[in-house]
């Protein structure tokens, strides 16, 4: 075990305008142990990278940096930023977020000491719009956490009442494999560290809001389950986390086929709309039981370059012909005959 009693993990890619202010606020933690910084950069366009540099040049004992040669996306990021951990608890925070309370790496290290059978640790966290179209707003309610101060991997499994940056874990991985339960073709990845941790033990709950978590149009959940661009890039890899679940949790989670189906339907309904043949292809290609396109006999005469062709000319045909009234009548007949 590493003299490092806390490492914080922070992913980051185009946050020259938020990274200073994070990193400020791991600097700022007031502690009686050691702790350090992992910051995984995953070749930003902008200046974000100069900016890790001069605190890494003002705080070399705490600022440890990670530069990706290439953009790499956030869960490739992450699992390299993993690979270095070794300290007995893990704490998370993004590059577009930050602290609020000096005491927070004391608090929930305290905390998950006095609590040995925890291996989660947690806090409510501001939620606060960048360009003001909401109120600001305390997440978690009292009613997303079921009144609870001691939660369950139970309780997490029906939602997820963790916000990333206000995390701590009592680290599970160092003498197994994260990337072996971790895949990088799921999202949330936060969701499913997570159901790891707290498959391992209990969850705490502290009641002080100690972070905050920023919501901006450049972040990867901006238009979450409601934004065309948000389904057609993130949908599929929505529906690869439920699916893996049920794999890693075996007996302890079981998939809910009826809402991945609905989900599923958005999804299609969000490539039309913006002429993404590619997504409907792909939805098609890994889930087709979710689109009613029957793929049974495709899938055995066909090959496989062929059969993508013909699905591209298929929902590109679609796309254009579905605004025309005859053809729509003309496709739901075809489609529930």
């Amino acid at each position: 075990m590493s003299s490092i009693t806390v490492q914080i993990i922070c992913i980051t890619y185009n946050h020259a305008a938020f990274i200073g202010q994070a990193l400020e606020s791991f600097v700022m933690q007031k502690t009686d142990f050691s702790f350090e910084v992992i910051v995984a950069e995953d070749c930003s366009p902008d200046n974000t990278r100069e900016i890790i540099e001069k605190y890494r040049e003002k705080y070399p004992h705490i600022v440890k940096p990670l530069y990706q040669e290439r953009n790499v996306g956030a869960n490739r990021n992450f699992l390299d930023a993993a690979n270095r951990l070794n300290a007995k608890y893990i704490a998370i925070c993004e590059g577009d977020d930050y602290w609020t309370d000096p005491y927070k790496l004391q608090k929930q290290v305290d905390a998950l000491e006095s609590q040995p059978a925890c291996t989660v640790c947690f806090h409510p966290v501001m939620v606060k719009w960048e360009d003001g179209c909401h109120p600001d707003s305390v997440f978690p309610t009292q009613d997303d956490v079921f009144h609870k101060h001691i939660l369950t991997f139970d309780d997490l499994k029906k939602r997820n009442f963790i916000q990333t940056n206000s995390v701590m874990y009592r680290w599970a991985f160092h003498n197994k494999s994260l990337s072996a339960v971790y895949p990088e073709n799921v999202l949330p990845g936060d969701w499913l560290l997570h159901l790891l941790h707290a498959y391992e033990g209990d969850i705490l709950l502290l009641d002080d809001v100690m972070s905050v978590y920023r919501k901006w149009a450049g972040g990867l959940w901006a238009g979450a389950g409601v934004s065309a661009e948000w389904f057609c890039n993130c949908g599929i890899l929505h529906i690869n986390f439920f699916m893996h679940l049920e794999k890693v949790f075996p007996g302890r989670y079981y998939i809910d086929y009826q809402g991945l189906s609905f989900f599923a339907k958005k999804i299609l309904n969000a490539a039309e709309k913006l002429g993404k043949t590619e997504v409907a292809t792909e939805l098609y290609r890994q889930y087709p039981q979710y689109i009613a396109f029957s793929s049974t006999q495709l899938s055995q005469t066909i090959p496989y370059k062929i059969r993508t062709a013909l699905l591209n000319l298929y929902f590109s045909l679609r796309f254009r012909i579905s605004k025309i009234p005859l053809a729509k009548r003309l496709y739901h007949w075809l489609k529930t005959s």
